[in-house]
């Protein structure tokens, strides 16, 4: 999907009722043919349209092209390397996928913060 479609069906479904606070951005970290940067850019720009941001890790699966691409960082013939949250360690690495996790929760909790009515004084 592309920034302008998202944006647009965001905006039809708040147009038809639904409260973008209840919306959330699924983003999957660790795909072979994205990067940190891609993902990072992606998150805030669900962020920038008041979407809640979820990560999702790649798993790869023997068979599949994005699987197969993985053959390069990890051996596919070992039912270990499918588990998802091993990959993205692999393709990023650790510093990296914490980082874009706490981006993560950072970005959801200025939100909540943001959606927080203000104080009757």
């Amino acid at each position: 999907m592309y920034a302008h479609e998202l944006e647009e069906a965001v905006t039809h479904l708040v147009r038809a009722g639904s409260d973008r606070r209840w919306m959330t951005a699924y983003l999957i970290l660790g795909h072979p043919q994205g990067g940190q940067q891609d993902v990072e850019s992606s998150m805030r720009f669900a962020h920038d349209i008041g979407l809640r941001v979820m990560l999702s890790e790649f798993s790869p699966i023997p068979g599949t092209p994005d699987g197969e691409r993985c053959r390069e960082w990890i051996d596919l013939d070992e039912p270990l390397w499918h588990n998802k949250t091993i990959f993205p360690l692999i393709f990023l690495g650790d510093m990296e996928v914490q980082r874009l996790k706490s981006l993560s929760r950072d970005l959801n909790r200025s939100l909540e913060v943001s959606a927080q009515p203000a104080a009757v004084v």
